[in-house]
């Protein structure tokens, strides 16, 4: 899947864009259903049709394809293709014209999250977890984490600090939000949170200083807090680490507000905002019963 994800692919995607007049590409997770049984690969299928012209192809793509066993004999009759806009450059995993539509209202943004970070350490950030699955695990804090005993900051994670912890705040909400699992399902390899998607992530600067987004995006914080699940292992060097576990799934009407609120700022229409907020929904709300996504898989 890497084709249509990573940068380090991009001298291979440049150049079938360059040799070809149309591209349709599908793309496949691995949760709760996988392409081939026993592959543990996310993958995507590229057909292009080649041409001489030094126009670049039109880009055709499915969205991230999550499914159930039970739909497979279905899966390749139920794919919808859509042309990724044009001021687009990397590959996207769109799927609709109303997703195609929704990434072009990003693209208006005058701002990014990188833009309003620290340059410099601060006691306001944000943690969370490069490793993400059916839900983005993003905190204005740090979550617990006690290794042997010892409470410290969580083995595997990333940092972004802020000079303003309100915008910490704001931030943490839209990195939660409906609309960045969105983004990251199309722009991603499915798995992991790269950096780099963060921080080159569209917003509005009016966002920072929208009462009611700073009040809900607190709120989701408590809330993430207060539902966090408690979880133990031990490790093959045997460590002993009690760790939260954040829960997406409880906080899902919060985050529906978070949602809610950034779509008058996106311009989203009352359909763009229904499609984001039940995105991949039916999978996302099962997902904590069909597995557990332990950011400690390297230790274990």
């Amino acid at each position: 899947i890497s084709i249509t994800s990573s940068a380090r692919m991009s001298e291979l995607s440049g150049l079938l864009r360059k040799s070809s007049s149309i591209i349709w590409a599908s793309s496949y997770g691995i949760r709760p259903s996988k392409l081939f049984d026993g592959a543990e690969q996310r993958l995507s299928i590229v057909i292009v049709s080649l041409s001489t012209a030094s126009k670049r192809a039109d880009l055709y793509t499915t969205k991230y394809k999550r499914w159930y066993s039970e739909e497979r004999t279905n899966l390749f009759n139920l794919f919808e293709y859509a042309l990724l806009p044009k001021e687009i450059d990397l590959w996207g995993k769109a799927g609709s014209q109303l997703a195609a539509s929704v990434l072009s209202k990003l693209q208006l943004s005058d701002s990014n999250i990188d833009k309003v970070t620290s340059t410099r350490a601060t006691e306001n950030f944000i943690f969370y977890q490069e490793a993400t699955g059916y839900w983005i695990k993003s905190l204005d804090g740090l979550p617990y984490y006690n290794k042997n005993g010892n409470v410290s900051s969580p083995a595997h994670g990333r940092y972004i600090y802020f000079r303003k912890g309100s915008d910490a705040g704001v931030i943490n909400g839209v990195i939660n939000s409906s609309i960045m699992f969105f983004y990251f399902c199309v722009f991603s390899d499915g798995y992991h949170l790269g950096d780099w998607l963060v921080k080159n992530f569209k917003i509005q600067d009016a966002m920072l200083n929208d009462k009611s987004l700073i009040d809900v995006a607190k709120k989701l914080s408590k809330d993430l807090v207060k539902n966090a699940s408690r979880k133990s292992l031990s490790t093959k060097d045997g460590d002993q680490i009690t760790y939260d576990e954040l829960d997406g799934v409880s906080s899902k009407p919060i985050m529906d507000e978070i949602d809610r609120a950034l779509a008058r700022h996106y311009g989203l229409s009352a359909e763009e905002l229904d499609f984001i907020i039940n995105y991949d929904v039916k999978y996302r709300m099962g997902s904590e019963s069909q597995t557990s996504e332990v950011s400690e898989t390297s230790e274990v």
